[in-house]
């Protein structure tokens, strides 16, 4: 406990946790401002903060920092910081032990801002610590970057590839994340070839090496950069089952749009209407629906005899994301896509040429028992990140934005204390 005895400089000295050289020289309530300055000072031998050799004194530049609130009033520190001019590194300002340099907020305060950025939008907190917009932007990119230069390793071995809005007008960016702990690797501007290749070329030839599966969607440039940097790369690629069930549902909305807007006397037409998640859901999901809605759709199937074949088709290929050996599994897709070809759907053909084309991608995929759903589940959190904050204009921001939340980075603004501060 503090004794009683002390000032209330000698308090706020043991309370902001000031050591020599530093120390408070004045506090002064300014009742009009709702603020409390607390004036500090440097008093001791001068180093140069690059090699902590002995410097003589420069000049000196009077400088304030925003600490938290005591009780209701907001808490600045001001000082005069000395600039030393060293023989070898030249002019240098001396750092401090309560903030980073050139930031205008102290660590704790820092500390505070990133709690709330966890469950609010910039905004929201910059309004409630009566902050700039860019202020709390610009404490989040900094922490970002403290935490990217203290990452260690930045592969793993298993790794999924997924792109993500990042806006209108076919904007992405790249997402490189790990599988195994849902952590964001690295976020590239674009989704081409060298987009993904940035990444590559910024690991080791060992941490390459490392990687064992790459999981991703069926985006040619992705696979390129792969084939290129990772050794026996095409043997690591895992065309997930997310992406290929996309794919086939898309031919089965296709050929249900074709059907619908068939003329009307055809069987079926008219009743496909207001139906298009139906045909996109499966089984298990439709042992949930009322029994109102089972009778129609079982209806539909007898009707609407192209959609419920594509549907069925549909179907059949999630049945096949088993299998004990690639000779089973790969005989069994291969009659898939036959089956899919010849059943005179030119939307379902299309998905199957698609699949035929990729499929040794998929079987890497189903023997490996990979899934990108972790990469799905991070661009869900990222789409509702940016909804929350009405959207990016700015590239780095965003990038901060989804480096923040899923980086599983250390941001913590912990002092490196430099020489002649302790």
């Amino acid at each position: 406990m503090l004794s009683s005895s002390l000032t209330l400089e000698a308090c706020l000295q043991q309370a902001l946790d000031i050591h020599p050289p530093w120390s408070v020289q004045k506090a002064e309530l300014e009742q009009s401002k709702q603020r409390l300055r607390v004036d500090l000072r440097h008093a001791g031998p001068l180093v140069c903060p690059i090699c902590g050799a002995a410097a003589k004194r420069h000049d000196a530049r009077r400088r304030a920092w925003r600490h938290l609130d005591f009780f209701e009033y907001q808490t600045v520190l001001t000082a005069e910081v000395p600039r030393v001019k060293c023989p070898e590194h030249g002019c240098h300002q001396v750092r401090v032990p309560w903030s980073e340099e050139r930031s205008r907020y102290t660590h704790l305060f820092e500390q505070r801002v990133l709690v709330e950025l966890r469950t609010q939008t910039v905004g929201a907190v910059a309004a409630k610590l009566h902050l700039g917009w860019d202020a709390v932007s610009g404490i989040q990119q900094r922490a970002v970057a403290r935490g990217l230069r203290r990452q260690g390793l930045r592969a793993a071995r298993r790794i999924g590839v997924d792109e993500t809005a990042f806006r209108r007008w076919h904007r992405y960016a790249t997402v490189v994340s790990d599988l195994d702990t849902k952590r964001v690797l690295y976020v590239g501007e674009g989704r081409k070839r060298a987009t993904l290749e940035a990444y590559f070329a910024g690991l080791t030839p060992a941490e390459r090496t490392s990687i064992e599966v790459v999981a991703m969607d069926m985006w040619e440039p992705y696979v390129q950069a792969v084939r290129r940097w990772l050794p026996d790369g095409e043997a690591k690629i895992c065309f997930d089952r997310f992406h290929v069930s996309q794919t086939i549902g898309r031919g089965v909305d296709q050929t249900r749009r074709a059907e619908q807007k068939a003329p009307r006397r055809e069987t079926g037409a008219s009743a496909l209407t207001g139906t298009r998640y139906w045909w996109l859901q499966g089984r298990e999901r439709q042992a949930r629906w009322s029994d109102a809605r089972a009778q129609r759709f079982e209806l539909l199937l007898a009707v609407a005899e192209r959609t419920g074949q594509a549907w069925k088709l549909k179907e059949l290929a999630r049945s096949l994301w088993q299998g004990l050996s690639r000779e089973q599994v790969e005989a069994d897709w291969n009659r898939w896509i036959r089956l899919a070809q010849r059943s005179g759907l030119p939307a379902m053909a299309r998905a199957a040429e698609t699949i035929r084309r990729h499929l040794w991608g998929v079987l890497n995929a189903i023997l490996f028992r990979v899934t990108n759903a972790r990469s799905e589940s991070i661009n869900a959190l990222i789409q509702r990140a940016k909804r929350n904050a009405c959207g990016y204009r700015n590239w780095e921001r965003f990038r901060a934005s989804i480096l923040f939340l899923c980086g599983g980075l250390d941001l913590s603004p912990e002092p490196d204390f430099p020489h002649g501060t302790r």
